[in-house]
């Protein structure tokens, strides 16, 4: 579930987790979510790395 909670923040819950992300940080954000996808769909350790950085 995606919700509007001010005007700057989204909160996006699922199964009891929340997470708060502010509009400033959705492009990082929304970046290293990509790349985390990337590494769970194949043997990336490359990928895992530069998120780390």
């Amino acid at each position: 579930m995606v919700t509007l909670l001010v005007r700057d923040e989204i909160s996006v819950a699922q199964e009891g987790v929340e997470v708060v992300v502010a509009r400033s940080q959705l492009t990082d954000v929304a970046d290293k979510l990509y790349f985390l996808d990337q590494a769970f769909r194949a043997e990336a350790r490359d990928v895992v790395e530069a998120l780390c950085d």
